[in-house]
């Protein structure tokens, strides 16, 4: 069957679909990138915000007519949005055969073959508590691989419905995760990026804190791994035994995101994220004195229930006196089921959003400040593909995570390149190739 993967929200759902096509490929069916061609569709869900959940109904939406095989596909709607809404979801979207949960990624060859055999309204939401180890891996770019060190989360931050959808937290046997990671090297991956919803928490639901530091340090030890990264980061669980291993590493990135969402103490205290802005700012501290030039970026969400106009702006001179690299902003989003839901908003959707602008506003000039310090210095470059400035212009990242555009003749996706920097604008730097890097 040729299938097609489409995927909504986080690095953890692209690594779950990563999961999905493996499996399918292993099984014998085939993967396409024109879904006009699938005859099996799978789309993996994120329920984070409303309007990723609006996106998912507007693109099952467009599928109702016959594509190019004259038939419809087989529609397989998975991951967070169907472990919410669960039964529901047969009723808001009647034309969906197969319904999978954020656990159950492995077992779509399986339902598969029940639906050919002429069953319906597939449920696959029970099917196990915990993604097996050692599946069927298809990586979407073969020089960088996710890989998942946890799944869920003992959080419950009063606005994310993470815990809900994805379960409490469950990590990955160390000799495991070590595993799959040369494994994946093996495969031609020169960056790994650890995933997990607080990977800072590694190993605490195993009785062993401090795992998160020791893994980082034991991936110094294989060959060919040149860089690792990891989402996401809870301030919380910043140890110093983490900042320290990020220190000594030779492979880590010297990139945090490190989510505050907000500025104010009492905003802080009613999403429930276990920190003050005090306690966060010793973090940051802590972070540029053991690493220099460390690159910060974060997450914000304006209008919580609630929000002042004075509380706003304690979010706005956090951000100028952290001054991060960047950050992702949002406004508040109400998660049915979520305690947050249950607030009342006092915030406006026309204050919300005069406050989003200012917030973006701020960043993108401290964005611009961060790029335009470059400017001049030769940087490491690991090259992804084709720019999108042309075939003879190259994109990469540096090991700060600011992306690179180049322009160089040959074959560079998937090398080091040395890269002097002539350019410098709000989310990207330009430069002149000095060399490759072995």
């Amino acid at each position: 069957m040729l299938f097609y993967v489409r995927t909504f929200g986080c690095q953890m759902n692209k690594a779950d679909s990563e999961v999905a096509a493996g499996t399918l490929l292993a099984a014998g069916h085939l993967e396409t990138t024109d879904p006009a061609e699938a005859e099996l569709i799978v789309i993996n869900t994120c329920a984070v915000r409303e309007h990723a959940v609006d996106r998912l109904y507007g693109y099952v939406n467009s599928l109702k007519s016959p594509l190019k095989h004259n038939q419809s596909p087989l529609l397989a709607v998975g991951g967070c949005v169907a472990e919410q809404k669960r039964s529901a979801l047969w009723k808001d979207l009647p034309q969906t055969d197969i319904i999978f949960g954020t656990s159950a990624f492995h077992l779509l060859p399986q339902a598969i073959d029940r639906a050919a055999k002429g069953e319906t309204r597939i449920d696959l939401l029970q099917a196990t508590e915990l993604l097996p180890d050692h599946l069927h891996v298809r990586p979407e770019d073969p020089w960088r691989a996710w890989l998942p060190i946890s799944r869920g989360c003992n959080n419950f931050c009063s606005y994310c419905v993470v815990p809900y959808t994805r379960g409490r937290e469950a990590s990955r046997a160390l000799d495991i995760v070590l595993t799959d990671a040369k494994t994946l090297v093996a495969r031609g991956a020169r960056e790994i990026t650890l995933l997990g919803q607080n990977v800072n928490s590694y190993g605490n639901d195993l009785g062993e804190p401090g795992l998160f530091a020791h893994l980082l340090s034991s991936l110094d030890d294989i060959p060919d791994l040149r860089r690792v990264r990891f989402l996401t980061s809870h301030p919380k669980d910043l140890s110093p035994a983490t900042i320290a291993a990020l220190a000594a590493s030779a492979n880590a990135c010297e990139h945090v995101h490190l989510p505050l969402q907000a500025g104010s103490d009492r905003i802080l205290t009613a999403m429930n994220r276990g920190y003050t802005l005090d306690k966060y700012l010793e973090r940051v501290e802590a972070l540029r004195a053991a690493i220099p030039g460390v690159a910060l970026s974060t997450d914000l969400i304006v209008g919580f229930p609630g929000e002042t106009e004075e509380e706003f702006n304690e979010t706005l001179a956090a951000v100028e006196r952290i001054n991060y690299d960047s950050a992702y902003t949002f406004i508040y989003s109400p998660r049915p089921g979520t305690p947050a839901a249950e607030l009342p908003d006092e915030v406006s959707w026309r204050t919300k959003e005069t406050r989003l602008r200012q917030l973006i506003e701020l960043q993108s000039t401290l964005s611009d400040r961060a790029c335009q310090a470059y400017l001049g210095r030769v940087v490491e470059v690991f090259v992804i593909g084709p720019s999108r400035r042309g075939e003879v212009s190259w994109t990469g990242r540096t090991r700060t995570n600011k992306i690179v555009n180049f322009p160089a003749a040959g074959a560079w996706a998937g090398r080091f390149a040395s890269v002097r920097i002539t350019g410098a604008g709000t989310a990207s730097l330009t430069g002149s190739l000095c060399g490759p890097i072995e």
